[in-house]
């Protein structure tokens, strides 16, 4: 089928039309210079798909409409050089009395999944109900890429439709019916953003003594900070991991040699001291303000897999966790001792030396076992200042108080 294609800031769910159109032109600007627009793609003046595109984030997505004017599709993409690697594949398969993304929707999810090397996407088909319908896996590089569009070019954008159960027609000749005047809108009056990094809840305020706020059943709390050891660090690669487990990979980002102090921030019921929560467990390289945050991640991990309120952890099933420098081999040496396994499993905190390992290995208490992510805080010139190693199961772990 033939289509028209209209450029714009995005698209208005409650008005069902597009806001801030954009010239041809001003678009294809956009589009070499990596800032974020929008296509419209439309037939007999009705939406067919819209596309998302911030070429600076290397973020493609794609909104598919059905007949109604109701999205029923979503394709979220990742730019890696000339393909797109396909994130997720959401469909809705609505009733007559459904709204648009009704949770009693049919539903059909493709996952590219972020563990591992390999590339392997999992489709889970679910019914109106919830239940799980049919499950399956598409696995390799091929059957999960497709080729970059090339502004202009849109026809090559149906590789992305082909996903889809059923697949839409294919379009034909796409014609721009653009606004020649359209000058878009002010960066914070744009309707989308394309997702950056997760980011942790409150880390700020879980770092400063003094914080008031409420723990996990409720009752006031105050955030108090000790300092539990120093970490001598020298290659500055760090790792973070259940001292029983065996040697894990160090963290990407590396700091500069030296020692650096290890800070807990735990909070206290006001009513009781003996009520503690463990929070989190700081390697603190800069005691600077921290002006943003990441999350820390090996070399293979792949951080725009993740969705927004996902991870990479390291896993704990021996209640504890440790920092140590991956260059010094302290782990592998007291690994192989059982009587310093044993010393791991106590529940203090301790820093172990061994005389053939230059620097240090510092255990430290998560409150039980599961998966932890650690954040790295940055200074206002990028320079780390902190990895933190977050033990709370929930955001409701800590809630300051002005949140409450």
């Amino acid at each position: 089928m033939d289509v028209d294609v209209f450029y714009c800031e995005g698209w208005d769910s409650l008005a069902c039309e597009v806001v801030g159109p954009l010239s041809a032109e001003l678009a294809a600007e956009r589009d070499r210079a990596g800032e974020q627009y929008a296509a419209l793609f439309s037939r007999d003046d009705a939406p067919v798909a819209l596309v998302e595109i911030a070429w600076g984030e290397s973020y493609l997505n794609m909104w598919v409409f059905d007949e109604a004017g109701d999205r029923v599709a979503q394709i979220e993409t990742h730019r890696l050089g000339d393909v797109l690697a396909v994130k997720s594949v959401r469909q809705w398969e609505y009733e007559e009395e459904d709204y648009e993304f009704a949770d009693e929707a049919l539903y059909r999810h493709r996952r590219l999944l972020p563990g591992g090397s390999d590339w392997t996407a999992r489709i889970q088909k679910l019914s109106r109900s919830g239940g799980l319908l049919g499950s399956n896996r598409v696995s390799g590089e091929s059957a999960n890429t497709v080729a970059v569009p090339i502004f202009g070019q849109w026809v090559r954008s149906t590789a992305l439709l082909e996903l889809l159960e059923p697949a839409p027609d294919s379009w034909g000749t796409v014609r721009d019916v653009s606004d020649p005047h359209g000058r878009g809108l002010s960066p914070e009056a744009r309707p989308w953003r394309p997702p950056g990094p997760p980011q942790p809840i409150w880390m700020d305020h879980l770092l400063a003594a003094g914080t008031e706020g409420f723990d996990d059943c409720g009752y006031l709390a105050t955030i108090e900070l000790e300092q539990t050891g120093v970490l001598r660090m020298p290659t500055g690669r760090l790792v973070v991991q259940d001292p029983c487990y065996d040697d894990e990979e160090p963290y990407a980002v590396t700091v500069p040699p030296g020692n650096y102090p290890v800070v807990e921030s735990n909070s206290y019921r006001v009513d009781s001291d003996n009520y503690v929560t463990l929070l989190t467990a700081s390697v603190v390289v800069a005691d600077e303000p921290v002006t943003s945050w990441e999350p820390a991640v090996r070399t293979d991990d792949r951080v725009w897999m993740l969705e927004s309120d996902e991870s990479f952890c390291f896993g704990v099933d021996s209640g504890s966790g440790c920092f140590y420098d991956a260059g010094t081999n302290i782990h592998r040496l007291l690994i192989a001792d059982q009587d310093t396994k044993h010393d791991f499993m106590v529940d203090e905190d301790v820093s172990f030396e061994h005389p053939s390992a230059p620097g240090n290995l510092i255990k430290f208490n998560t409150g039980g076992d599961g998966g932890f992510p650690v954040w790295i805080g940055r200074t206002v010139d990028g320079r780390v200042a902190r990895f933190v190693a977050d033990f709370r199961t929930s955001s409701e772990s800590f809630v300051p108080e002005e949140f409450d």
